[in-house]
């Protein structure tokens, strides 16, 4: 967990106290007011001590590992289907194809 405070070491020890017995590390970084907490624990437990931390602390979650945060969103995109970019990259001319790809 990545907090935006680094510079105040009572309000970092009050965060960690607040994290719980899951906290395995804390590493502060006052030159860049950051601090990072390391927590053991799954997904799920993982989401629930951020969410009480934040919330506890009167904070906001505002990011989470994309996998866990996507996996049941339904993501609308513009990208057409796989036989669809294959027709279209045939039609190509060999020249200004990729090397690469």
């Amino acid at each position: 967990m990545n907090i935006s405070e680094g510079r105040r070491p009572g309000t970092v020890e009050t965060i960690a106290a607040a994290a719980g017995s899951d906290l395995l590390d804390v590493h502060t970084d006052p030159d860049h007011n950051r601090s990072v907490l390391t927590l053991l624990g799954s997904p799920k437990a993982l989401e629930a001590a951020s969410l009480a931390l934040a919330r506890a602390l009167g904070g906001t979650v505002i990011n989470a590992d994309s996998m866990h945060v996507y996996r049941e969103l339904r993501v609308f995109t513009t990208r057409p289907p796989a036989a669809e970019l294959v027709a279209e990259f045939a039609r190509i001319p060999r020249t200004c194809r990729s090397r690469r790809g």
